[in-house]
Order: C-alpha cells, then structure tokens, then sequence
C-alpha cells in the first residue's frame, strides 16, 4: 500500500464540505477520490468498487450516517474497512453508538486548522493501518525464524527482505510505532532497527521494547553501527550492530557473524494482562480523540500525584465465565484532570461545576474503553461481559496492584491520569436457591432429581430457574453478576 495511491471515498451531501475535504484528500495526502451525495450513492460504489478508506458525514437526506455505517459493517467484503466519520455533530451519546459499530476516526466539521490538522494526522494513521495490514500476516509456517527489519528507508527495506528470504521469514516496519506492533504480535527473533523511525526514534523504541517482557530472547541490532548518523546511538541498548550496504556478499557475511543459530521462540507465554496492554493504551488514545477531539499518549515517565490529592478514580469489570476470570480497569485521575475531562466532553464553552459533571465523564470513558477492550476479546474467540462502569471520589490516586499493568497518560489541556488493567479469578458465591434471578449463571453443576444436572456456566433462563427452585438444592454457587 505504501507504493500506491489510497482510494478515497467521500460520502457527504455537502458540496462545499465534499470540495474541502477532496482537495486536502488529492494535493496534500495524494489520495484517488470518488464522491457520494448521499448514502444510497455510496453504498451502491461500495459494492462495485475497492476503497482504502470511507470519509462518511452524519446528517444526510435518504440515509444518514450510522444507517450507511450499519451497511458497510454488514457486508463481509467492507466490514473491516477504514470509516472515519467528518460530522458538525458532537453529542456524545452520537459519537457512543458508532464507536460501537467501529470506526477509525470521528472527526469534527468546519474543515478549519484544527480540522484540517487533525486529517493529516488521522491520515497518518491510515497509512501505518494500511501498512501493517500489508505486513501483519502470519509467517510461513517453514521452521524459519522470524526477522523484523524496522527501517524508514524502504530501499534498504527491500533489500533486507530479498537477501535474508532464505534464512529468515522476514516482516518489515517503516515506524517505530508500527514495529512495536509487530514485535508484539508477530514476536521476531531477531530485530534490525534503522535510524530513521518516526516520532518513535530508535533508541525510545529499544528502550520500550526492552522494558516490555514481551520481548525476553528478542535479540536487537542497530543498523549503521559504524555511528555515522547523526546523534549516534546507545550501544547499551543492542547485542550488536549491523551495517548499512547494499552489497549482498557483505550483508550476509555480516549477519552470519552477528547471529549464531537463533533459537525460535516458544508459544506465547504472556498473561491476558500483558496481552491486553497495547489494546488498552490504543482504545485509551482513540477514546479521547474520538469523543473530546484531545491527543493523549502514553508516556514513559509516570505521573506523579501529591499523596493527599483528591482523587476521581473509576472501574469497570468484565468476567468470563468459561475462563473464570475477571478484567477490571481501573482509571484514577486528580479533580483538576476530571473537571478538564468533563469540560471536553460537554464542550469548551461551557464551564462545569460541581461534581456530577465528572462522575458521568468518566463513567462513559469508561464504558466505551471496556467496550473496545470487549471487542478485541471477541475477536479472540473469548467471551467477556462487560458490567457497568462505578466511579468514586478517593484520597490518594494510586491504581496499582500486583500483577497489573499500569500505564501513565498525558494530554493537552493539563490532562494527567494513569489506568491500570488486572486480572483475578472470577468471583463466585453461594445463594439460596429461592434467591435466584434469570440472567444469573451458574458456577456449578446443580444435581436435579430425575433429569440431567444444569451444567457449570449454564446462564438461568425463566425455564432452567423454574426447574432449579422447585427441586433443586437449596443453595447454589453462582459467578457474581457483573
């Protein structure tokens, strides 16, 4: 996708607002253009045609919005495509229900400087997604090990790719963003890191990875070891370097003395905790500047609170039965960061006081955090209900418990908050049978008198309840509601 043009395809009944957004789409970001004056136009494009990508506008006659985005998701051939949503329209309950079908980016009208600067930068974004949906396919299962080069160049890219085809599956990165995704799900044996690497520089990078247990074995080499590029690089970092030529005899002979035989990586070891992390810290990022158009990202340093600070802290839970395990995130913030939170969320000329304003800011955070969160479990095959956010005023903001994953946040506006995501055994308890509630689930095997025992994870229906209250036993263990 790098080497060629994105299609575009803008839906928007607005002729003005359909000749702004074409003209940022063609002269800055190189992008084909198609256009739909309405939802019916762009559904019937979208099934003739291939898209990169949908800019699609709320408020249209015949369909709006969400109907179309209804349409894309249910069609199996766009139901993973690229929507980002262009609309004047800012109400949070709105920008909650497309979350929830998917989409990329929820960008706000006019196409003013804010607008357009958020485009380059969602646009950014679009070409790392596209770039990593091009890369992100699981090696061949050759007993190869896995090499990942991470390189802006994509020369040296390619080179890499043809000459080592035969020792190693090779992925490719052009970002250090799109390379710690990488190593992440494709988990490499053996990392060539270039200079050049974005926003996320080289040694940031190696240092991330390397503070991430992920990564335990990776062995990581930094290309143009002779340090001829400027600033140099921290050798603590690397098992060694590697050198950037393009004469294939070299390279090889090179690679042969700085690897000996790398042993491939086991199954993956992490816990659901660890797995998660990078999910959370994206929806984290995504949440914010989906429904307050605010840029929060995590930082390396953490956040320090005063010990007596007024804290806003947050939780929200999903259990699974058939694991029986419980997630619960955890959100904790000071009252200066929540009162600019909720600020955002109901707008920036309106002022907020008092503390409902707050509570109900970081309940719907939250919500639609966990709800990402579920979603990415789904797509595991994993079933995880999600229950309902609580938030509490506390003395002291520290999040952290054993085992979990903490993550510090920074943003513009003063924004400084930390969210920590923990696992424990899914909680259970007894009760008296005449106590059941449909919806509830069992977490035994309930023994019935002349018929077949209800079986452990079995979710009570009105039929199941009946039988149990009638000639069941008299207390029964059930997992917790959530």
């Amino acid at each position: 996708m790098s080497n060629q043009k994105f299609r575009a395809l803008i839906i928007d009944d607005s002729p003005t607002d359909q000749q702004t957004l074409s003209h940022l789409l063609t002269k800055r970001l190189n992008c084909q253009i198609e256009t739909a004056n309405d939802g019916l136009e762009g559904i019937d494009k979208l099934s003739r045609q291939r898209f990169s990508v949908v800019f699609l506008d709320m408020l249209m006659p015949l369909m709006n919005g969400d109907e179309v985005l209804k349409e894309i998701r249910g069609y199996p051939a766009t139901a993973d495509l690229p929507v980002v949503i262009c609309s004047s329209q800012a109400d949070p309950k709105l920008v909650k229900s497309v979350v929830k079908l998917g989409i990329f980016d929820y960008v706000l009208k006019p196409y003013n400087k804010e607008g357009v600067t958020r485009l380059v930068a969602t646009f950014e974004r679009l070409k790392a997604h596209a770039e990593e949906s091009t890369s992100d396919d699981a090696p061949a299962e050759n007993g190869r090990p896995v090499l990942l080069v991470a390189d802006a160049d994509n020369n040296f890219r390619h080179f890499v790719v043809t000459t080592l085809s035969e020792k190693f599956n090779v992925i490719q990165a052009g970002s250090g963003a799109l390379a710690v995704s990488l190593v992440l799900k494709q988990r490499p044996q053996v990392l060539l890191a270039g200079p050049e690497l974005g926003i996320l520089g080289r040694d940031k990078l190696i240092q991330k990875l390397r503070a991430s247990k992920a990564t335990d074995g990776l062995k990581i080499f930094a290309v143009d070891g002779d340090n001829k590029q400027k600033g140099g690089f921290d050798s603590k970092l690397f098992e060694g370097t590697v050198p950037r030529t393009y004469i294939p005899e070299v390279f090889l002979k090179a690679i042969d003395q700085i690897l000996v035989a790398p042993a491939v990586r086991g199954p993956n070891g992490l816990s659901v905790v660890e797995q998660l992390k990078p999910a959370l810290v994206s929806a984290t990022e995504q949440v914010f500047g989906m429904m307050m158009a605010v840029e929060v990202s995590e930082t390396a340093e953490p956040t320090t609170f005063a010990p007596d600070a007024q804290a806003l802290v947050g939780t929200i839970s999903l259990s699974s039965y058939s694991e029986e395990k419980k997630l619960t995130i955890t959100f904790g913030c000071d009252k200066a960061c929540a009162a600019v939170l909720a600020t955002k969320m109901v707008g920036e000329k309106k002022q907020v006081d008092g503390e409902e304003p707050t509570h109900r800011a970081l309940a719907e955070v939250m919500s639609i955090t966990g709800g990402r969160i579920e979603n990415t479990l789904d797509e595991q095959g994993r079933t995880y209900l999600l229950g309902s956010p609580r938030v509490e005023e506390r003395q002291g903001i520290d999040i952290s418990s054993p085992g979990a994953s903490l993550t510090h946040f920074v943003g513009e506006g003063g924004l400084r908050f930390c969210i920590a995501i923990s696992a424990s055994p899914c909680p259970s308890r007894k009760v008296a049978k005449t106590d059941l509630k449909e919806g509830w689930v069992l977490a035994q095997d309930v023994p019935v008198a002349n018929a077949e025992p209800v079986l452990k994870g079995t979710q009570l229906s009105a039929e199941t309840l009946s039988q149990i209250q009638s000639i069941g036993p008299e207390e029964i263990e059930i997992f917790e509601p959530v």
